[in-house]
């Protein structure tokens, strides 16, 4: 295989992943669109209130950070995946880190990396 071959192949893979990519995307937005209606019409029940919506945004930023792929989750958290899920549970198991009713430990977590890796504040 020729260099040439061999650069238009990874080209072509890499096309095809970043389609996958936005497919997954795509369906978690889709997702997300169908919890909100099957929630909101349930029982004659309102729409999803502000805090309901942050819920399901929270969830789809610690998807897209930690369980999208490692190139993504290394980009944000300076981290893979699978050492990401290491260091959640050893917190939990050596550090004494316990979820709350209001933030899972993997939120804490990432809310942490996010903040230090990137010198940001927490707050607006």
């Amino acid at each position: 295989m020729s260099s040439m071959e061999r650069r238009k192949l990874i080209v072509a893979i890499s096309a095809f992943w970043n389609l996958i990519m936005i497919c997954v995307d795509l369906g978690m937005e889709v997702m997300k669109l169908t919890v909100i209606f099957l929630v909101s019409n349930r029982l004659g029940r309102q729409p999803l209130d502000d805090y309901e919506m942050k819920h399901y945004d929270r969830q789809r930023v610690i998807y897209k950070c930690t369980k999208m792929s490692d190139t993504e989750s290394h980009r944000k958290i300076r981290m893979n995946r699978t050492l990401f899920t290491n260091l959640c549970d050893l917190l939990a198991a050596e550090g004494g880190l316990k979820r709350t009713r209001n933030i899972e430990i993997d939120e804490m977590v990432l809310t942490f990396l996010l903040t230090i890796s990137h010198s940001d504040k927490n707050r607006s």
